[in-house]
């Protein structure tokens, strides 16, 4: 008999944020100790507290799905955060850098 083991469960790991009040439904997010910070509405920062409570990209999806009605495009979103350098790299890897057997999102594991 055959057995396949599922995929492993994916998780990304963001550095340090910080989350601003929600106004209008945007809220300030960045990392002081590089000083770069974006708005995100509502929905954006719902996902980043999902993925910092240490939620699988599955289960993020599906936790948003269940708010709004339809799964978010964590591929563009997850972009947009490793392009702020808010994703941390894999095992101290510099953006760009690349390990066998990794995710191709930096930051996957």
């Amino acid at each position: 008999m055959t057995t396949t083991n599922p995929a492993p469960a994916r998780t990304v790991l963001l550095h340090p944020l910080h989350i601003g009040e929600i106004e209008d439904g945007v809220a300030e997010v960045g990392r002081p100790d590089t000083g770069v910070f974006v708005s995100l509405p509502e929905p954006g920062i719902e996902i980043i507290r999902d993925l910092q409570q240490g939620f699988t990209l599955d289960e993020v999806s599906e936790r948003f799905a269940q708010r709004h009605g339809q799964p978010p495009d964590l591929d563009d979103f997850l972009t947009a955060l490793t392009e702020c350098g808010f994703v941390r790299q894999p095992d101290g890897q510099q953006a760009g850098g690349a390990l066998a057997d990794e995710p191709p999102v930096p930051g996957l594991r």
